[in-house]
């Protein structure tokens, strides 16, 4: 077994750090000087503002009243999962940056391969599956409010983190022997360039694999933009006034507009950083392209999971205000004061509901549908 295991090392540092040729060859190819550098800062610089922001945007839900509901889950678990590609992951390429080649060995590069292509997946089903929330609610309040429940957001979520597992480790699980043991077609090798790990097979140009990684997010693109619009329309023609049905006022028309547009702008950006690495890695059938250009587009990558705290802040109120709280202890909304003008922690964080004195009288389940529709849109 230590042989084999040795065997697999050897030969993967054989091909670590190669660059595969479109024959299948592998050609040494030092990493620059000037590219190491900026991608040792820049990973850091990338890495510290993504953990701060995702748990800033973890705080925010938790610790703001208006924001703690059940479906903001959604966006704290989005959160979590860039966190995890953040903490877990990144420091690995960072690492390589600085060492000028992958020194991990196969085992390691095997889990930066899988763990990645996860994450990845995920970002995008959570997308997606805040729009189907999203739509289900407007668009089909009987069947919504079954899932306005804390349970059922996470149902949906346990779909959204075991559907990758099915899809990319399950099938993988049969290969990752024959990947550890050097099989020939099976080794796994680090390219420097796309700062990624991938099996031999899978290095040299393929066409239909850009082809289906850009199918993928059309596919998610169009279901995204046909919830939102359904919303906006429905929402539309509700009118202005608030009734016992719970039609929509301007302002949960205004909710929803900004919320639309905070879910379109996020998915735009994972599609703006994730789409120009894979389209140049395939389009440089010759590896003509120097390192530099590799290299923002690696930069691109890595801002996925470290900006969505940002889009929120700009484009949500509510955020922007839990987020002045958290860091200054100021802007909080004129809920969170207390009797005499102060600000009270307390209320701002333990305050999730807030019901007319009648509601008290009335029995459970009515108590809940007036106290609910006396509520903030969820956003």
């Amino acid at each position: 077994m230590c042989a084999g295991a040795s065997a697999a090392n050897a030969s993967f540092d054989n091909l670590t750090g190669a660059m595969l040729s479109p024959r299948g060859g592998a050609t040494d190819d030092d990493m620059p000087v000037g590219v190491m550098v900026a991608g040792a800062v820049l990973g850091v610089v990338i890495i510290v503002v993504g953990v701060f922001g995702n748990v800033l945007v973890i705080l925010a839900v938790l610790l703001s009243r208006n924001l703690y509901k059940s479906s903001n889950m959604f966006v704290v678990s989005l959160a979590v999962c860039d966190l995890v590609q953040t903490v877990l992951i990144k420091p690995l390429y960072v690492h390589t940056y600085v060492a000028g080649e992958w020194q991990f060995g196969v085992g390691t590069c095997l889990y930066a391969l899988y763990a990645s292509n996860l994450t990845i997946l995920e970002s995008i089903l959570h997308v997606s599956v805040i729009a189907l929330h999203r739509y289900l609610v407007i668009v089909h309040p009987r069947a919504g409010r079954v899932l306005q429940g804390p349970r059922a957001v996470a149902a949906m979520l346990g779909v959204v983190y075991a559907a990758p597992l099915l899809v990319i480790l399950a099938p993988a699980l049969s290969r990752l022997g024959s990947a550890t043991s050097g099989a020939p077609g099976r080794q796994v090798v680090f390219n420097k360039r796309i700062m990624f790990c991938s099996f031999v097979r899978h290095s040299e140009f393929r066409l239909a694999g850009v082809l289906k990684k850009v199918s993928f997010l059309s596919v998610a693109a169009v279901f995204l933009f046909y919830c939102y619009v359904r919303i906006y329309l429905l929402v539309r023609r509700s009118g202005q006034s608030v009734n016992a049905r719970g039609a929509f006022s301007a302002a949960r028309l205004q909710r929803e507009i900004t919320l639309l547009k905070t879910v379109v702008v996020i998915f735009m950006t994972f599609v703006v950083s994730y789409l120009p690495i894979s389209v140049l890695y395939g389009v440089d059938t010759g590896r003509n392209f120097s390192y530099a250009f590799y290299f923002c587009g690696v930069l691109l990558l890595w801002t996925s999971s470290s900006v969505n705290w940002m889009i929120y802040g700009l484009m949500n109120k509510q955020y922007l205000q839990a987020y002045h709280y958290i860091l200054c202890g100021t802007g909080l909304s004129q809920s969170g004061a207390t009797d005499n003008g102060s600000t009270s922690k307390v209320s701002y964080n333990m305050s999730f509901r807030e019901c007319p004195p009648e509601a008290r009288r009335l029995g459970r389940a009515a108590r809940y549908s007036v106290c609910r529709e006396n509520q903030p849109l969820n956003t």
